[in-house]
């Protein structure tokens, strides 16, 4: 039988990743939009929707087999020394809007994009147990606590759910790749290194001492793990995973990956400090992920690179 699945946020930099491969397998796809426009396929129908009016799901389907809810506003780094601010309040309300949907018409599975944001800095080798043992890392605090907010008010939710629908979260670290958000002033760290090394001439300035170490997913492959999951049946009614690829590179060493790519000759890498960070490297822990029989297949991270450099160029 088809499964019919509904994607939340299905035009943002995940949603575009996930249509793209979901497209070609045999599902019923549906996409929500809010703002942003999506990219139309034949196969998928869109609705626009603003998730913070529970009226306007009444035009959405009834008969949804699974939801992945990916409808979540990005706050980086930047944004949040410059002094953006989400309202927390609508973060709930949306969430709770699409939860009654949910509950409403007896989605057996629904599949949440969380954060490894929500991590604190004191352990090296995170474990999913250790998300709420300590506070999460100053540099990115407040969307931290923001995941760690829904995640809650999931297992609450998951507590009052018969025991045939499952929830599955899932927690990756920093994503890359086509369709990415490519604007100086909100970008994540990678696409904002390839736009500020391609525009400038002879030098960029790394924020810190450019030796922090993170883990990168290309934004296909994570997708096509998420594509793996809606066909596989879990025993719990709450499932968390971590995911994370085998490849950690520091700032600095990334950006030269990409001023290779770009060939800038004799291009300088400058760095605001000197000084190392005392939490430089995090990893996470994916054992659990593949107890389950799960495993991230990840391509070589010069590919990856190469590959979104190219959409970047070709969409500038």
């Amino acid at each position: 039988m088809q499964k019919k699945i509904i994607i939340f946020g299905s035009s943002g930099f995940i949603g575009k990743n996930l249509i793209s491969i979901l497209n070609k397998k045999k599902f019923k796809i549906y996409g929500t939009f809010n703002k942003q426009k999506p990219i139309f396929f034949d196969k998928i129908k869109y609705f626009k929707l603003n998730t913070l009016r529970k009226e306007n799901f009444k035009k959405l389907p009834n008969d949804i087999d699974i939801v992945i809810h990916l409808s979540n506003k990005v706050l980086t780094s930047s944004m949040q020394k410059r002094g953006d601010k989400i309202k927390i309040s609508d973060y709930k309300k949306s969430f709770n809007n699409i939860l009654n949907y949910c509950n409403y018409n007896g989605v057996k599975k629904i599949i949440y994009i969380s954060s490894s944001t929500g991590y604190p800095d004191k352990i090296k080798n995170l474990k999913e147990e250790d998300y709420f043992k300590y506070k999460p890392s100053k540099k990115s605090f407040l969307i931290g606590q923001i995941s760690r907010l829904i995640e809650k008010n999931f297992k609450k939710y998951s507590e009052k759910l018969p025991n045939d629908t499952k929830i599955i979260i899932l927690r990756p670290t920093a994503i890359f790749g086509r369709f990415d958000n490519f604007n100086l002033t909100s970008a994540r760290t990678l696409p904002y290194l390839i736009k500020k090394i391609d525009r400038s001439k002879s030098f960029i300035k790394l924020p810190g001492s450019g030796q922090l170490v993170r883990n990168w997913i290309f934004a296909s492959d994570f997708c096509a793990l998420i594509s793996k999951i809606i066909l596989l049946d879990f025993k719990k009614k709450l499932s968390v995973f971590n995911v994370a690829s085998n490849e950690y590179i520091s700032t600095y060493n990334l950006a030269k990956k990409i001023c290779n790519i770009l060939n800038k000759k004799n291009f300088q890498i400058l760095t605001e400090s000197k000084t190392v960070e005392n939490q430089n490297y995090r990893k996470l822990d994916t054992h659990k992920l593949k107890k389950v029989g799960l495993k991230l297949k990840t391509k070589a991270l010069d590919f990856c690179l190469k590959e979104t450099i190219n959409w970047y160029k070709k969409n500038k």
